[in-house]
C-alpha cells in the first residue's frame, strides 16, 4: 500500500515529499487492519490521516497534501496538463495482479471472467502491465485470445504468477508422492510457456506450500 500510495501521487504530480505522506499514510492504515484486500484505504481515509497528523504537529496553518485534493476542488487546465506530462514521462512502470480488478463490482460494466478483467484493467490510468496468477486466470483460454486483449486495450503482460492448486498442500517440487511431484514440475513448465509467449517480463513461482 504504501507503494501504491506513492505512485499515485507521483503520477499526480505531487512533489517527493508529498508522494512519501500519502504513501505513508497508505501504509499505516493497512498494516492496522486484518486481510488482504479488505486492509486497503480509501484516499479519503489517507487524506484523514494526514490532515489529523498536520493538525496535530503544525496546527491548522499547514498541510502535506495539495489543498486542492483535499476540499475536492477542480484542477485548473494547466496543472491538469503538468500532470499529464509527468504521467507520462514516468520512468516506472506500473502492474496490477488480475485479481484486483474484482474489486468494485458496481464500478464496472463488463464480465468478470479474466479476458472481461484485463479490458478493465486496460481502463486504469497508469497501468500498463497485467500479472496472471497460472493456472487460475489461464484456464481454457488459448494464448492468441490473451495477447489479442491485451493488445485491444494497450498493456503487457508483466509476470505469470505461478499459484500451485490446494492438491500440492503437502507440497508441491517436494512433494513425497512422486507423481505429485512430476505434475507439479510440468505445471511449472507450462507457467515458463505461459511467460514465453505472452512476453512475460518474470515468471514467479510462489512456493507457497513446500518446505512445511
Amino acid at each position: 500500500c504504501f507503494r501504491a500510495g506513492f505512485a499515485v501521487g507521483y503520477l499526480e504530480g505531487m512533489d517527493i515529499g508529498q508522494c512519501l505522506a500519502l504513501g505513508a499514510a497508505a501504509g499505516t492504515l493497512a498494516v492496522s487492519r486484518l486481510g488482504a484486500v479488505s486492509s486497503i484505504p480509501t484516499r479519503a481515509e489517507c487524506e484523514d490521516v494526514l490532515e489529523r497528523l498536520t493538525t496535530r504537529d503544525h496546527g491548522a496553518a499547514g498541510s502535506v497534501m495539495p489543498q486542492t485534493s483535499k476540499e475536492g476542488k477542480e484542477k485548473d487546465e494547466g496543472q491538469q496538463e503538468r500532470r499529464d506530462e509527468e504521467a507520462e514521462r514516468c520512468p516506472f512502470l506500473f502492474s496490477s495482479r488480475l485479481n484486483s480488478m474484482k474489486d468494485r463490482p458496481e464500478l464496472w460494466d463488463g464480465s468478470f471472467d479474466t479476458l472481461g478483467l484485463v479490458r478493465r484493467q486496460g481502463g486504469v490510468r497508469g497501468l500498463g502491465l497485467v500479472d496472471f496468477n497460472y493456472p487460475q486466470h489461464l484456464q481454457g483460454l488459448s494464448d492468441t485470445e490473451v495477447q489479442s486483449t491485451l493488445r485491444d486495450v494497450g498493456l503487457d503482460c508483466g509476470a505469470i504468477c505461478l499459484r500451485y492448486p490446494k492438491k500440492f498442500r503437502a507440497g508441491a517440487l517436494s512433494n513425497p508422492d512422486a507423481r505429485l511431484r512430476r505434475e507439479a514440475i510440468e505445471l511449472t513448465k507450462e507457467a515458463g510457456e505461459w511467460a514465453r509467449k505472452l512476453g512475460a517480463k518474470h515468471l514467479i513461482v510462489w512456493s507457497a506450500y513446500c518446505g512445511k
